[in-house]
């Protein structure tokens, strides 16, 4: 009995397991695979528990040598996996140079404690912030709150995608996608806002990401910012970021962040969900180097917002 209940536990860690190295590893841009690619560092603690559970069981039975080998065959795979997320924790120099700090916030269609945003803001002395799912109600509620005392200067539209900021922004252009894709330029620095579609259907999803990583090779933005509906383990985001670009988690060494889903108002607490999946993110281009990121929940919305501390590495446009 005892060696069924062995073996039943782990199939329950290596059938999941198992899915999610095959959806990661096939590239596919399919749905099922899409969701589950999302979900490929889970893969890392199942072998880990994996791992662990058949080298008990070889030790400690009689015929040690299938779970041994077992233990094996988790064991690299538990490797791939690390090496996928590897380039997440390794920070790059920061070098002395003034600060640019922007921040990434997913308002759930308006519904965000637009206070607690603000709060975020101030106290990081974000100079540009960018908002997602907005709706003419949110900007009204913003205004009452203050955003203009802080973030004196916006561009971008009011029932989808938005930019605040503390200087002037110029060059302000909507780059398609129904007011979900902005250009700015922020103090020198061009700014891309984005949201590109969520993964639902996956032909939308990949034509924005594709389009968005022909945009960054032919007009080399500084920073893109937003909800990007993806994660390192997507192929599509990965080539986003093979035109040149860094992620800044990645960049400053803080390693996996995921931003998605937050239930805040689910009771008791012990059912809200915390956070498994990191699609929301800051990417860099040359002139900037991330040194730090982190995120902060803010109320109302199922996204935490992601603020970034971008240290300027050169002159703007040089």
């Amino acid at each position: 009995m005892l060696q069924i209940v062995v073996w039943a536990v782990v199939l329950v860690l290596a059938l999941p397991a198992v899915a999610l190295t095959v959806a990661r590893g096939s590239g596919s841009t399919r749905r099922w695979a899409v969701h589950a690619q999302a979900a490929a560092p889970w893969a890392i603690p199942l072998y880990a528990a994996l791992v662990l559970l058949l080298v008990v069981v070889s030790v400690l039975a009689h015929r040690w040598a299938l779970p041994a080998v077992g233990a094996v065959v988790a064991a690299v795979l538990l490797a791939v996996h690390l090496s996928w997320m590897a380039p997440l924790l390794r920070a790059a120099a920061v070098p002395d140079g003034d600060r640019l700090t922007v921040m990434t916030s997913n308002v759930l269609l308006g519904q965000a404690d637009v206070g607690a945003l603000l709060a975020v803001g101030r106290a990081e002395t974000v100079d540009l912030l960018a908002l997602q799912e907005m709706r003419p109600a949110t900007l009204a509620r913003l205004e009452a709150a203050g955003v203009g005392e802080t973030f004196p200067y916006r561009a971008g539209d009011p029932r989808s995608t938005m930019v605040f900021a503390r200087t002037p922004l110029t060059e302000v252009r909507s780059i398609g996608r129904s007011g979900k894709f902005w250009a700015v330029t922020c103090r020198g620095w061009r700014v891309f806002a984005v949201h590109p579609s969520y993964p639902l259907r996956t032909t939308a999803w990949r034509q924005d990401l594709a389009a968005l990583a022909e945009r960054a090779t032919t007009e080399r933005p500084d920073v893109m910012l937003g909800d990007f509906n993806a994660t390192w383990d997507h192929r599509p985001f990965r080539h986003l970021l093979a035109a040149g670009y860094r992620d800044a988690a990645a960049q400053s060494g803080a390693g996996w962040q995921p931003t998605w889903p937050v239930r805040p108002a689910v009771r008791p607490a012990w059912m809200r969900l915390s956070p498994s999946v990191t699609i929301d993110h800051v990417l860099v281009g040359a002139g900037l180097v991330a040194a730090s990121t982190r995120t902060a929940r803010i109320p109302g919305t199922d996204h935490k917002a992601l603020v970034a501390s971008l240290v300027v590495g050169r002159s703007p446009g040089s």
